[in-house]
């Protein structure tokens, strides 16, 4: 084999790959039914793509921490890191709150386009980034995403206000630990790593 043909190989087998990491955002629950460590090699390959964005520099820094901070992670972990989040919250001072969910939250197969117009992301987001407890470090728990249909308290276009009729709000605990106290259901928020807050199903009618 040729060198030519070498490189050829392997710049295809990373575009397949890139592929490959792109497609599980088709749905959320087919992103977080994979391991932490693939689900991290997914998004980076997304981050890896925003670099291409209309970020302004301030915004371009940032996400090159984001970037390298998740690659700082060890193998099989994705997690809420103290660095990840004061990233996040750095972009989020700086950011349009519509484009922050759209790059770091939703899970959708086309790559977000940046409006880069109006307000910043609200005070509880960022207070919600500052203290969200989400996995740990130490936590190989996966996510099971429990309705395709919302997200989490500000991430979720479903709230109880947009309900035709009457509403229900599921349990935020998908069991209770041992000291008593709740055990999270995950899959909100950033990267869907953080909690959730919120979930609310439309009564049919």
């Amino acid at each position: 084999m040729t060198l030519v043909q070498i490189i050829s190989s392997c710049s295809k087998d990373k575009n397949n790959l890139h592929q490959k990491n792109l497609a599980v955002f088709a749905s959320k629950h087919l992103l977080l039914s994979l391991p932490l460590e693939e689900q991290k090699q997914a998004w980076l390959t997304r981050l890896e793509m925003y670099q291409n964005l209309d970020f302004s520099p301030a915004q371009k820094q940032i996400l090159e921490k984001i970037i390298f901070d998740s690659l700082e992670m060890e193998k099989d972990k994705f997690y809420l890191s103290e660095n990840l989040r004061n990233d996040a919250v750095s972009m989020a001072k700086i950011t349009s709150q519509d484009d922050f969910i759209n790059l770091f939250c939703e899970v959708t197969s086309s790559l977000p386009i940046l409006n880069s117009t109006g307000p910043v992301c609200a005070d509880y987001i960022i207070a919600d980034l500052k203290t969200d407890v989400g996995q740990s470090s130490n936590s190989n728990v996966q996510v099971e995403y429990r309705t395709p249909n919302c997200d989490c308290n500000w991430t979720c276009g479903q709230q109880a206000e947009h309900c035709p009729g009457e509403s229900t709000t599921l349990s935020s605990c998908i069991g209770v630990n041992s000291g008593g106290s709740c055990t999270a259901v995950g899959g909100c928020g950033l990267f869907d790593m953080g909690t959730y807050t919120g979930l609310v199903i439309c009564e049919d009618h």
